[in-house]
């Protein structure tokens, strides 16, 4: 009889950051996608704390979800774990290895920090993105550091290590001293919530008091994502254009830069910008993509990217966009795509000149259905490589592992 093994998904390093909650979700839905025989059994592994705090977005997911505390509450165990986990480093976080031994998991995933060689199951990592190597001057010296020093430990430690692109391997290949066989791909896809289809977005928008037609740039206010070249060619645009609009979403607080959202705003009380840009603020998933759907086209003008989930977004719905030529992006490579240099302001303006006029409000029926079946059978792909990834890690002895 061939049983099953039970894969377990750490939320705690995800929880509270929005595109790390929907890869949770993303890798579970994916996995739904295996034939049932071929089908692991899918835990949740979320600490009470966190699940407080954000985790309801997640476990709504899972079917079996495992709730643990952080540190045992009897104060003569905790001790006993602390000093447990002085002894790996600080490595070992003793609370989780004891969940995964009771629940009898056999893999754990996605690890964005590290549990240690002697972690008693195998982990398998996932590191986003190595923004800092590419665009070191978002962050400190101190940050590159850490990010480096906790980087190389999860590569070291892991069974295995995800990346999210082939660009993100390079970077990882080129930046880190590892087997390569240690490091593999997983490109996530958006997963359409069938309901997200069925109402009229038109009908939806009307309290948010937007104009019939605009564009789009549903995205987290960091200073990468590159806001203020955008700003500058919609100012030549609605010169042209005086109907131009661009309608923004996305959570606001730049860790980085805390007062890069502030500086956005001021922006746009120029009388060149404050008739032309619609800010929503943060969104809930299904009034994002509403938005989105109602959308004549989005832009995507970021200078960075470890897998962009807008352009996963777009091709999931059959959206016309307009995204910044980084290799990631070639990479992704979606339907109707037309590609700018993010640093190029007239480039920019001129695709959005040229375009307008042609742009239509949103959906197109006709293109939101073909691109359902499309992202059915990218959906099979998807789960068969994440397969692979997992049985892989199960079986691959790793020296110091007990």
């Amino acid at each position: 009889m061939n049983i099953k093994p039970t894969v377990g998904m750490f939320a705690d390093d995800n929880v509270g950051w929005t595109a790390g909650a929907l890869y949770l979700r993303g890798i579970a839905q994916t996995v739904g996608r295996l034939p049932e025989p071929d089908r692991p059994n899918l835990q949740l592994l979320i600490s009470r704390k966190a699940n407080r705090q954000k985790g309801t977005a997640i476990d709504r997911t899972f079917d079996n979800l495992i709730l643990f505390d952080r540190q045992p509450k009897n104060r003569w165990k905790a001790l006993i774990a602390s000093f447990s986990q002085a002894l790996d480093g600080f490595r070992k976080p003793v609370f989780l290895a004891d969940v995964v031994l009771q629940n009898q998991i056999d893999c754990l995933l996605p690890c964005q920090t590290s549990l240690g060689q002697s972690f008693p199951v195998p982990w398998i990592g996932w590191i986003p993105d190595f923004q800092h190597t590419r665009c070191p001057e978002y962050f400190s010296e101190r940050e590159i550091r850490v990010r480096n020093t906790r980087f190389e430990t999860l590569i070291d430690d892991a069974t295995l290590t995800v990346v999210s692109s082939h660009d993100a391997r390079n970077d990882l290949l080129t930046s880190f001293q590892t087997d390569p066989e240690k490091i593999c791909v997983y490109s996530f896809s958006t997963h359409v919530n069938p309901e997200w289809l069925l109402p009229d977005p038109a009908q939806f928008i009307k309290p948010l008091n937007l104009p019939d037609k605009y564009v789009m740039f549903p995205s987290q206010f960091w200073k990468h994502k590159n806001h203020l070249n955008l700003f500058m060619a919609i100012k030549q645009v609605k010169r042209k254009h005086p109907d131009f609009a661009l309608v923004l979403t996305g959570n606001e607080n730049d860790f980085r830069h805390p007062k890069y959202a502030k500086q956005m705003r001021a922006e746009l009380t120029s009388p060149e910008l404050r008739d032309h840009v619609f800010w929503l603020g943060l969104l809930d998933r299904h009034e994002q993509i509403q938005v989105m759907r109602r959308a004549a086209a989005i832009i995507q003008p970021s200078y960075f990217e470890g897998w962009s989930m807008l352009v996963e977004d777009c091709r999931a719905l059959g959206k016309q966009i307009i995204l910044s030529d980084i290799p990631v992006h070639r990479e992704q490579a979606p339907p109707d795509a037309t590609f700018f240099n993010p640093n190029d302001i007239e480039q920019l303006s001129s695709i959005l000149a040229d375009r307008w006029p042609q742009l239509r409000p949103g959906p197109d029926r006709i293109k939101e259905n073909s691109a359902q079946h499309l992202l059915a059978e990218r959906h099979i792909d998807n789960a068969a490589s994440l397969k692979k990834i997992i049985d892989r890690a199960i079986r691959k002895k790793v020296p110091g592992r007990k």
